[in-house]
């Protein structure tokens, strides 16, 4: 079932009184029937979907058909410093999963990512959300006081962060209660973790995990902050369809 809203016409003309009578009756006499005040003033009605309609799931796993049918070997470069395919990158993704599962991220936890746009951000980007945990894309020019409010905000219990970052989280981790697992992440093989605990380097991580992870089907979960107002929860579905518009610009 869908809904469908009533086009411009003698409703809409009609203006705003209807809408607001109809609120208020429909407030005053919930049991006779009116599933919402806009099916009390008409202004939508339930319709069925058409067999023909598209029902592809927009899922983030969904994006991931068409490269590795048409371009498997197609090179991802990051700042000539790391070369994968599709094909590989698709399997760190799933080693990412693998790793985050086996450290103790579950469905519906949020996992905050401080890096710059690094493969290691590409893999977090589709590995989080698919296995139905929440990403949070922390916002690292913010302000310190500011970055601890996000990932407050958020209920980020993980955190993937790049080594450049380790200083700034050093200042602010007695303001994050509710973060309990730390991951360091580098473009060298011996990052500085300086006084935090960390459970392990990202790529050791990924080494010593699965990669096949079975990605379940659902709809994922991205989350953002920015500086000190509500955060933005949205489903994959929309990210989905973002990241799509975004190729084709």
């Amino acid at each position: 079932m869908g809904l469908i809203s009533d086009p411009l016409g003698s409703r809409a003309a009609a203006g705003r009184q209807p809408r607001q009578r109809a609120r208020s009756e429909w407030r005053d006499n919930k049991t006779r029937g009116a599933g919402s005040w806009r099916e009390a003033a008409g202004v939508g009605r339930l319709i069925e979907v058409a067999k023909s309609a598209y029902q592809y799931p927009l899922l983030f796993k969904q994006l991931w058909h068409t490269p590795l049918l048409h371009a498997a070997d197609q090179e991802i470069v990051y700042r000539d410093l790391k070369r994968f395919t599709y094909r590989q990158i698709e399997e760190r993704i799933a080693r990412l999963a693998s790793a985050l599962d086996r450290i103790g991220v579950r469905p519906g936890e949020t996992v905050g990512v401080l890096d710059w746009d690094s493969n290691r951000f590409l893999e977090a980007f589709f590995a989080i959300p698919m296995m139905g945990a929440v990403l949070q894309t922390v916002n690292v020019r913010l302000s310190p006081e500011q970055v601890a409010y996000t990932i407050n905000h958020a209920g980020a219990s993980t955190l993937l962060v790049n080594e450049e970052f380790v200083g700034l989280l050093e200042g602010i981790k007695p303001q994050l209660p509710k973060v309990k697992t730390l991951v360091v992440m580098s473009d060298r093989p011996s990052p500085q973790t300086g006084s935090l605990s960390f459970v392990g380097e990202y790529e050791d991580l990924l080494a010593a995990a699965s990669p096949d992870y079975d990605f379940p089907d659902f709809n994922e979960n991205t989350q953002a902050t920015t500086n000190e107002k509500p955060g933005l929860f949205g489903p994959g579905r929309i990210a989905s369809i973002f990241k799509v518009t975004n190729a084709g610009s």
